[in-house]
């Protein structure tokens, strides 16, 4: 007598080799799945056709160590979200990794011809028992499967910034301090990396210059920290219909999809993914590819965030989301400001208190 083969050790594996053994079996190589998971799908996970005829498949993987089994109320249910399913159906199966139950294949039995009085669609049960039964008879889905279980499916990716899960980093900023003083101060020469900013003769040159040509000497915004994310697939398995969700709880004002430039440069969109508003702070990153496959990576260039303070400590949360796995995590970026100092002092009454008031100017270089 031959052993049974070995259960899949997950729905999606199991999804997979329903769609592999019923397209064999009714010759018909356009079956698919239907939708996606999260989605309504009307009871049904597995759509085919045999004879001009729609059929639907019903998965239901069950944990063995929990002695899992198909329920009554299960069947219930599905029956009743098929009915919904257009085209109408002609049969439905319900497929599972359960072990045969005499008292399930009964009601199953009875539900079909219940269903069929009604002028419904037929009803059939495929336990785990005979759906190993069915892939001995299968060489194509035998092949498949036998080959699969040699090895244990894995699933297992990663999300991080393009250098790793952390990043130290330093801005530039120039901070502008207008000093209120009952007496005059003598105001400080200022530091040389700034002369230039404030000398008129050089400011007039450089404006030509950029009139000129304009994208050339186009400077970069270093008050903003640049940088880019990468999806890697360490697993065994492809990755499909993935998505991740960023989030910046705390720690920035801004936040841009792009290198920030002094002058605005027209964006093509080339990019290899779609950017989607959740919150003020948080997005959805929606690659244009829908399958990473084993050992490959994706990266997303390139995002830019202002910080809110002199320095600190930015945590960027991410949450990936697919058709096999969902993982979580955190990422971090260190960063210090070198901040060049602007100050101007004015004189106020002696009735009124000394004080400074600082705001911040973008540098770019």
């Amino acid at each position: 007598m031959q052993k049974q083969l070995r259960k899949p050790s997950n729905w999606q594996d199991f999804e997979t080799l329903c769609e592999i053994l019923w397209g064999e079996i009714w010759n018909y190589p356009e079956i698919k799945k239907n939708g996606r998971s999260g989605q309504n799908q009307n009871g049904i996970d597995i759509i085919g056709k045999l004879n001009g005829d729609y059929i639907g498949i019903q998965c239901k993987g069950k944990d063995e160590s929990l002695g899992s089994k198909l329920s009554k109320a299960e069947i219930d249910l599905e029956v009743e979200k098929a009915i919904t399913f257009k085209p109408a159906l002609k049969k439905m199966y319900f497929a599972t990794t359960a072990d045969k139950d005499v008292l399930i294949e009964e009601y199953v039995r009875l539900k079909d011809e219940e269903n069929q009085k009604k002028g419904l669609f037929e009803i059939h049960l495929f336990s785990w028992g005979d759906i190993s039964g069915l892939i001995d008879r299968n060489k194509k889905t035998h092949d498949f499967y036998v080959k699969s279980q040699q090895y244990q499916t894995n699933y297992s990716a990663d999300f991080g910034f393009k250098e790793g899960i952390q990043i130290v980093t330093s801005i530039k900023r120039i901070k502008h301090i207008r000093s209120y003083r009952h007496k005059p101060i003598e105001q400080p020469e200022l530091p040389k990396l700034l002369k230039h900013l404030f000398d008129p003769k050089l400011n007039n040159l450089i404006n030509t210059i950029q009139k000129t040509n304009a994208f050339r000497h186009n400077r970069v915004n270093q008050s903003f920290i640049n940088f880019s994310l990468c999806l890697n697939n360490y697993g065994s398995s492809p990755i499909t219909d993935y998505k991740i969700e960023v989030e910046f709880k705390e720690g920035i004002i801004d936040l841009k999809f792009d290198n920030v430039y002094e002058r605005e440069i027209p964006r093509f969109d080339e990019t290899n993914f779609r950017i989607k508003k959740v919150e003020q702070f948080k997005w959805q990153i929606n690659p244009r590819r829908n399958v990473l496959v084993p050992e490959d990576k994706e990266i997303y260039n390139s995002f830019s965030i202002r910080p809110t303070g002199d320095e600190g400590t930015i945590h960027l949360h991410w949450k990936l989301l697919s058709s096999q796995l969902t993982k979580e995590g955190k990422l971090s970026i260190v960063y210090k400001s070198d901040n060049y100092i602007e100050r101007k002092y004015e004189i106020i009454s002696t009735d009124l208190p000394e004080r400074d008031e600082i705001n911040y100017i973008d540098y770019f270089e």
